[in-house]
């Protein structure tokens, strides 16, 4: 019941679970080939409990994004701060700054299958152009040995968790369940909330009309 908690606790966007590359300090870019339209997001490596290169999952990725000095032209019309033509892509979601943040499929990882993303277009050969915000999958607490992946501080919200999951198996229901759900993990998102970074566009926009 710990573990659902935990898991609970990483369901959402946060400074805890968002992964970033430690080797880059930026979000980690997928490597892309011509013509495939699906891929599997492989584990990644962190320290996690004062232990290097522990292997952790990834349970779902959340956003594609790339920035316009890694846009490449392609039969897609991807071209480096020409916003008009990005806004117009049939496959853009949203532009943020100099971000452009792509429509596809997320499939959440499984027991036995890892998190996977599905293009709606032909991503071509890349290697540094498409960024991935994904969350973490914590360290499944199967052993009591195992560290979890909170601060101390936050451990009473664990506790609360498990007591109210508990609960609502032996009885149906559970006060202590709605707490955590409605009270304590909001209260630990907004702690960790993600802050909006100032973007400046690299070069002039052109206008629309």
């Amino acid at each position: 019941m710990m573990n659902r908690a935990q898991n609970y606790l990483f369901s959402k966007p946060s400074v805890q679970s968002v992964y970033i590359d430690p080797a880059t300090g930026d979000y980690p870019f997928l490597t892309t080939l011509a013509g495939q339209y699906d891929y599997e997001i492989p584990n990644v490596f962190m320290t996690v409990g004062g232990v290097p290169n522990t292997e952790l999952r990834i349970k779902q990725v959340f956003e594609i994004l790339a920035k316009n000095k890694n846009l490449i032209v392609n039969d897609y019309g991807y071209q480096l701060n020409d916003y008009n033509v990005v806004q117009n892509m049939r496959y853009v979601d949203k532009t943020i700054g100099d971000e452009v943040y792509y429509t596809f499929t997320p499939q959440a990882a499984k027991e036995l299958d890892k998190a996977k993303v599905i293009f709606p277009f032909d991503p071509g050969a890349t290697t540094g152009q498409y960024q991935l915000k994904c969350l973490l999958e914590p360290i499944q607490l199967t052993a009591d040995t195992i560290p979890l992946m909170v601060e101390q501080d936050d451990e009473m919200a664990i506790i609360e968790g498990a007591l109210g999951y508990i609960e609502f198996y032996d009885y149906g229901r559970s006060d202590r369940m709605d707490r955590f759900e409605q009270q304590y993990a909001p209260r630990y998102w907004a702690k960790y909330r993600i802050l909006p970074a100032p973007r400046r566009a690299r070069g002039t926009l052109n206008r629309k009309f």
